[in-house]
């Protein structure tokens, strides 16, 4: 995994840290730089379970926002290295805690069917398919992620992997679901929250993607 500072700020002791989604990189978040005034840090690249933990323990607290598969990875990785209870707030935005699964996320079959088919234009596919239309396509193309088909494949093998570990019985406070979502689907997100009475469910006109959505969410813009 990598971790990236989008902002720092030593006056604060407080850290937001974003888990992304699977097959970004810190591209996917540039719109972001020097709008936040505290600390913002980033996490991509799952095809490790290599976490600089040391880049974290300086913060007393942190604020979590979590997207797509990494609301799933998270709580994992935090608890992992000791940081979970260091949480005081929490936000998903278009994941479940269980990431790939039949009733509460992504089919199995379908991932396996990602990993079997992968290519330059089915990932392009993918990218086109996070935005609800052409208009939110061509504002992520900017930040769209440079990287390998093969280092893709190898992140959804490693994210199918990641998926088998146990988690922690994690709780987010605060839950955004885009009911346009043609990745991760609604229903499956509404599904996994239906009985969650720890959290806060707030439903979106948008798809799995929404530059605007990500701005309101994490810097409050």
């Amino acid at each position: 995994m990598q971790i990236e500072f989008l902002t720092k700020n030593e006056n604060f002791d407080n850290l937001r840290l974003i888990f992304s989604g699977y097959g970004q990189d810190k591209r996917i978040f540039d719109y972001l730089l020097a709008k936040y005034e505290g600390n913002l840090a980033l996490v991509y690249d799952y095809r490790t379970l290599d976490f600089d933990e040391s880049l974290i323990i300086p913060y007393k607290t942190i604020e979590l926002f979590a997207w797509s598969m990494g609301v799933m990875i998270a709580p994992k990785v935090l608890e992992a290295h000791n940081l979970l209870d260091r949480v005081l707030k929490s936000t998903s935005i278009n994941g479940t805690v269980y990431g790939i699964d039949d009733t509460f996320g992504i089919a199995p079959a379908m991932w396996q069917a990602t990993i079997d088919s992968i290519n330059e234009k089915t990932a392009m596919k993918f990218y086109q398919r996070m935005c609800t239309d052409k208009a939110v396509f061509d504002e992520f193309l900017p930040f769209s992620c440079q990287r390998s088909v093969q280092e893709l494949k190898n992140e959804l093998e490693f994210i199918q992997m990641i998926n088998q570990i146990k988690g922690p019985n994690f709780k987010y406070n605060t839950a955004y679901v885009g009911l346009k979502d043609r990745i991760f689907p609604s229903v499956s997100q509404l599904c996994a929250l239906e009985n969650v009475k720890e959290t806060n469910v707030i439903t979106t006109q948008t798809g799995h993607f929404d530059i605007n959505l990500f701005k309101q969410i994490l810097i409050n813009d």
